[in-house]
């Protein structure tokens, strides 16, 4: 046997807000219908577990977003050094034009203009030569470097893990054809 419990208004209006349902037990008294207090607790339950688990679901996507635009720049800058460094194996490249197509990759990136340029000459037994003294057979070095912080959001720093000060760097060695 169901009582519900509801208070008119003075114009007999039907209440606003929410209707308790209450039972009669065979124990003694009116209760609370399970029903009504079922969906009260899930109400509950469902916020309490959103605010457990909302700051953590979002700290590892903020997380995943860093680390993966973290890969992309690295791998980015990779792959430009080594092609950078196979047009410098080329037997007409002189210093100015491997600084040249360097630069004509990276105009591709938003970041290609903080990249630090370094392009090393030198022989099989690691001795510096200068460009014009290139032969065949010696080894070209292309080092590029990017401060991390330039071409990735810092999203992590909030939680003390920073990429501050820190750099990508990469190296390739080319042997002159």
């Amino acid at each position: 046997m169901y009582i519900s419990q509801t208070k008119k208004n003075a114009n007999n209006a039907p209440p606003q807000g929410r209707v308790l349902r209450f039972i009669y037990s065979r124990k003694g008294g009116i209760q609370p219908s399970r029903s009504s207090l079922g969906r009260c607790r899930a109400g509950v339950t469902f916020s309490l577990e959103m605010v457990l688990i909302l700051p953590i679901l979002v700290l590892v996507l903020l997380a995943l977003t860093e680390f993966g635009m973290h890969l992309l720049v690295s791998q980015q800058l990779h792959s430009i050094s080594g092609e950078t460094a196979r047009y410098a194996a080329s037997p007409a490249a002189t210093k100015t034009s491997i600084e040249s197509f360097a630069e004509r990759q990276l105009a591709n990136y938003s970041w290609g203009n903080r990249v630090d340029l370094e392009l090393n000459a030198s022989t099989l037994q690691n001795q510096q030569l200068s460009w014009e003294d290139l032969e065949t057979g010696d080894f070209v070095t292309v080092k590029m470097s990017l401060p991390v912080t330039v071409a990735v959001p810092d999203f992590l720093a909030i939680i003390g893990y920073s990429y501050q000060g820190e750099s990508f760097t990469a190296r390739h060695l080319a042997q002159r054809q």
